[in-house]
């Protein structure tokens, strides 16, 4: 009902009770309108500072809770941590390894290996460095110290030596590559051949079987006496015939 209904209800209700003209059912009605219009307007008016008190209340509660609850670290998943939330939604255990979820940037803490995993590429980390099992990521590593060796990280058919750089790596069950962006990197095959990246090429494995070569025929001995022709022994005479008699 609006302010002016509710106005006039008021008026109706006042004269009803200076007159008494009215009948019992038209008071009766009359009383109804303005208990229910007052009901109405009751309703209205307190919700406004209801609301504004639960408003006030929510917010110290979302206070306390912010300040109260413990601060959560990076959580880790078999050596991992992500960069960016949190590892425990982002990396599923499978053993030793880690399967991502979805894209995720990690880093592994020990060897400062940083990597950006496409959704389920599988890492695990090694005593000196990090395994790509299999998938695409791209990684980075922190600048190494003086003396420091470099980081590693180890694929199907070798391990790539780091020297300060930025690469993507693509691997698959049988093979992969790894395409340089920034720095530099060494190829080791598990063979002992070696191949050195610039940045903008891509290597991939395993490398091509080395070629067999025949075995060289071994150049005959020098004779003594250089091009001299070598004598020819002594012939021994042929003795005279005997005459017949």
């Amino acid at each position: 009902m609006s302010e002016r209904n509710f106005q006039q209800a008021l008026k109706e209700a006042e004269r009803a009770r200076e007159t008494r003209t009215l009948p019992p059912d038209a008071e009766r009605r009359i009383r109804a309108r303005v208990e229910a219009a007052f009901e109405r307007r009751r309703r209205f008016v307190l919700p406004t500072w209801t609301l504004g008190l639960a408003t006030a209340v929510a917010a110290v509660a979302l206070v306390v809770y912010v300040i109260a609850r413990p601060a959560r670290g990076p959580a880790a998943v078999n050596g991992f941590v992500a960069e960016q939330g949190a590892a425990g939604e982002l990396l599923r255990a499978q053993g030793d390894a880690v399967i991502a979820t979805a894209p995720v940037q990690v880093v592994d803490p020990r060897s400062r290996i940083h990597v950006i995993a496409d959704l389920g590429a599988a890492l695990k980390r090694e005593p000196q460095g990090v395994r790509v099992m299999s998938g695409t990521v791209e990684v980075s590593v922190d600048k190494r110290h003086a003396g420091e060796p470099p980081a590693r990280v180890f694929v199907s058919d070798g391990l790539i030596e780091i020297l300060g750089t930025r690469f993507t790596i693509s691997q698959g069950a049988h093979g992969g590559q790894v395409t340089l962006h920034e720095g530099s990197i060494r190829f080791r095959a598990t063979d002992g051949r070696e191949r050195m990246l610039r940045p903008g090429e891509t290597l991939s494995w395993p490398l091509p079987p080395k070629v067999a070569t025949a075995p060289s025929t071994p150049a005959p001995l020098p004779v003594p006496g250089g091009d001299r022709n070598v004598a020819e022994p002594p012939v021994a005479p042929t003795p005279p015939a005997v005459a017949s008699t």
